[in-house]
């Protein structure tokens, strides 16, 4: 129902509703009874008020006003919570009551571009830090949402985990055809660290190329033969793996594919 269409016993229920009255107060105030005021409330689908002390009230409104003077400060919801000790969905309900506007948190003191370049440059993350003002852990988290991996100290002390090698090391070792625990093994850590940072850096899985067991004397040529065969195409697989590893204009590129042209040049001979 439209308000042009309320009476004015209607209308005055309704503003004594909205100061929070209870239907018994507002038949007082209206001169009715309260039971009218029950009907008329459910017939405007208002909700009942519940009956609140002068303390109650007055502990609302001490709330209310302190509320106002941090959002006047420029404090967001949570951190007006912290402030008066109470939940952060208490401050939103109290602020959009008081019609006051969402205050967004502060903006963060890390520069992307300005994070890219240090990294760039070698920098830890505790020099970093350091330079943005900020925790280490604050810190470390902007640099993996950014899909950076940790920089090593300049003092060249290997370390366990991401720090015993550098991302150049790593995709070096694994264009040479080096499996997992091939690289585990050279770099002194667990398989499981350089799986993850394999994965990490977009590097596919190297296969172990599979043992030809010579069984028999008298087949020990054909074995031969295709354990001849099997490591000339563990030598080509590597060869191309080594070549997609590098970029276009690499001029390693072209040396490295030369045995696989001439292998298809063989085949299509053949």
């Amino acid at each position: 129902m439209g308000k042009a269409n309320l009476t004015a016993r209607e209308k005055a229920i309704v503003a004594f509703w909205r100061e929070g009255m209870t239907d018994a107060e507002i038949a007082g105030k209206v001169g009715c009874t309260r039971g009218f005021v029950g009907v008329a409330r459910r017939r405007l689908e208002l909700a009942a008020n519940t009956f609140r002390t002068c303390a109650d009230d007055e502990a609302q409104r001490l709330r209310e006003r302190r509320v106002a003077e941090f959002w006047g400060e420029g404090l967001a919801d949570g951190k007006i919570a912290a402030r008066l000790g109470c939940s952060t969905s208490t401050v939103v309900r109290v602020r959009n009551k008081l019609g006051l506007a969402r205050i967004l948190g502060r903006k963060s003191k890390v520069d992307d571009a300005e994070l890219r370049k240090l990294h760039a440059e070698g920098k830890t993350d505790a020099q970093m830090a350091a330079l943005f003002g900020v925790m280490p852990k604050t810190f470390k988290a902007r640099r993996a949402a950014l899909g950076l991996v940790r920089n090593r100290p300049a003092d060249g002390k290997r370390r366990p985990g991401p720090q015993a090698f550098t991302e150049a090391e790593l995709r070096e070792a694994h264009a040479e055809g080096l499996t997992d625990h091939e690289l585990a093994a050279r770099f002194k850590v667990d398989v499981s660290t350089t799986k993850r940072w394999r994965s990490e850096f977009g590097l596919p899985l190297n296969s172990a190329a599979p043992v030809v067991e010579v069984a028999e004397v008298e087949d020990a040529p054909v074995v031969a033969e295709v354990a001849a065969e099997t490591a000339q195409r563990a030598m080509l697989r590597r060869a191309a793996r080594c070549a997609f590893a590098l970029a276009p204009q690499d001029p390693r590129l072209l040396p490295m594919l030369e045995p696989l042209v001439a292998e298809e040049m063989r085949r299509a001979a053949a």
